[in-house]
């Protein structure tokens, strides 16, 4: 069941461990309201997964990440010093085994935050306006979106490229698996199929869904 997001509805405790995939969005700008459920919308249909969404990163504060098989951060934020633990929850969440897919905003936020650098494995250096940008890799198509640039880790393995620069890339943070998608700027992105495509390869990478929907 997909929770609607224009109400909040704390995290049913009742779920099943490992089988609900948990979406962390905040910002004034990002992300767009629609895109996420249309996000919601496809993991339920493509993957053995249900979705829950919190609208507020300080909403995670009583929340057992462990029982969700995957965390969906996709918020745009600068403060570092009200959500210096909740990032710190995040990133032992994944060090212990938990999975993450940083979309879009949430690969520009928090910049300032070492321990967050370190978990998505790349610190953001900025970003030109909308333009026409060639995606290549496991999947090739043009978009008009913002091309984020990082300046990644080693440890990074890109998988999709925007006009040759890294917009899709996996990395191990501890025993956690965290895949980052850099595009995504506006809502009408997630009109397209090959976004939608990427985003459900994150999922299934992440989650080790073998037995996900055609």
């Amino acid at each position: 069941m997909y929770v609607k997001i224009n109400i909040f509805i704390k995290p049913d405790k009742g779920r099943c461990k490992m089988k609900s995939i948990l979406i962390i969005s905040d910002g004034y700008f990002h992300p767009p309201s629609s895109g996420i459920a249309k996000i919601g919308k496809l993991i339920e249909k493509c993957t053995s997964y249900d979705v829950v969404r919190v609208k507020k990163l300080k909403n995670i504060k009583n929340t057992d990440l462990s029982e969700y098989s995957c965390l969906i951060l996709y918020f745009h934020s600068k403060q570092n010093k009200n959500n210096k633990n909740l990032l710190k929850k995040i990133s032992l969440y994944s060090k212990n085994g938990g999975n993450i897919l940083a979309m879009h905003g949430a690969t520009a936020s928090f910049k300032n935050n070492e321990e967050y650098v370190n978990l998505i494995g790349g610190k953001f250096t900025g970003h030109a306006k909308p333009s026409l940008i060639h995606v290549t890799g496991f999947i090739s198509f043009d978009i008009i979106d913002e091309l984020y640039e990082h300046n990644l880790s080693e440890d990074c393995e890109p998988l999709l490229f925007g006009n040759g620069r890294p917009v899709y890339w996996k990395k191990k943070n501890g025993n956690g698996k965290v895949v980052c998608f850099t595009l995504g700027h506006k809502r009408n992105v997630y009109n397209r199929n090959e976004i939608m495509t990427a985003i459900i390869h994150a999922i299934k990478y992440l989650c080790g869904d073998t037995h996900g929907k055609n």
